[in-house]
Parts: structure tokens; sequence; C-alpha cells
């Protein structure tokens, strides 16, 4: 378990991490994108790395289609080898935010 930190410590670091992948894949992307494509993108490099979120920006940059976006983010949805519900739950609502 890690170190505590206070409320706001943790509302600072969201944001900065926050501010950090959105000026990677701002910098990653070389088309537009809706808002709520991009906020979805942030939101999965947060939860999985920013790595995860460029093979997205890749995916989006080389004409892939939003459905084959949503589909990689719906790859996403194993713990341990096991489909998670919340996991799934989670990707669901990112990928409802891709239009």
């Amino acid at each position: 378990m890690g170190v505590p930190i206070k409320k706001a410590q943790a509302k600072k670091e969201l944001l900065d991490r926050i501010k950090l992948d959105s000026n990677k894949l701002s910098q990653a992307l070389i088309h537009p994108v809706s808002e709520g494509t991009f906020s979805a993108v942030v939101s999965f490099a947060y939860n999985l790395g920013f790595g995860a979120a460029a093979k997205v920006a890749e995916k989006l940059n080389s004409g892939h289609s939003l459905d084959n976006v949503k589909d990689y983010f719906m790859s996403f949805i194993h713990a341990g080898g096991v489909v998670n519900k919340s996991l799934v739950k989670r990707r669901k609502i990112e990928s409802s935010l891709i239009i």
C-alpha cells in the first residue's frame, strides 16, 4: 500500500496527470477529433498508461473507423485473465464518448 496523501495533493496529482496525458495526446494526433473522443482517450491513458492511448492515436491517425477504436477499447476488460465487470462498465462509458 502506498503512502497516504491529503485530498488536495491527490487532486493536484490527478490534474497534473490529466494535463500531461492531454498534452501527449494533442501531440500524437494528426487529425482533429471530437471533444468526447479526446476525453475518452485521455481517460483510457489515465487507466492504462499512455502507451495504450498512443495505440489509439495511431488508429485514429491511420483512418480506422470509430467503431474499430471502440472495439480496441473493449479489448481491455480483463483482470487476471478474467473478464472484469467493472472494466466492462468503464470501457463502455469511455466508448460511448467516442463520436
